[in-house]
């Protein structure tokens, strides 16, 4: 008999960094899905938004990767207001801290 807890833990995924911007943006994978880490506290004006990529926008990640990204990091910064309803920082919170977490903490690999 397979003990519950083991077949349960095989099928988590575990988020990751995959791309970033020193200090304005996180790209995260988590299994098949990918997300948009973003903070910024300029201007006395701060927000955090962890945006879980739609499929054009995993595309065109994926294609173009940092080109694709900063622009849409500006739309972001720029008309935050349109971005908000997808902001999915409560649910995931931890998970993209431990995730951010751990990869500061690692050792730096070049990716290819």
């Amino acid at each position: 008999m397979i003990d519950a807890a083991i077949m349960i833990k095989s099928h988590q995924t575990k988020m990751e960094v995959v791309e970033h911007e020193i200090g304005a943006w996180y790209v995260l994978r988590d299994g098949e899905e990918y997300y948009l880490d973003v903070r910024t506290g300029l201007f006395g004006y701060g927000f955090w938004l962890l945006m879980r990529l739609n499929d054009e926008e995993v595309d065109g990640y994926l294609i173009t990767r940092k080109a694709f990204i900063k622009p849409l990091v500006g739309e972001i910064l720029h008309r935050p207001q349109l971005y908000f309803m997808r902001n999915e920082s409560i649910d995931k919170q931890k998970t993209a801290f431990d995730a951010i977490t751990a990869w500061r903490q690692g050792p730096r690999r070049p990716r290819v």
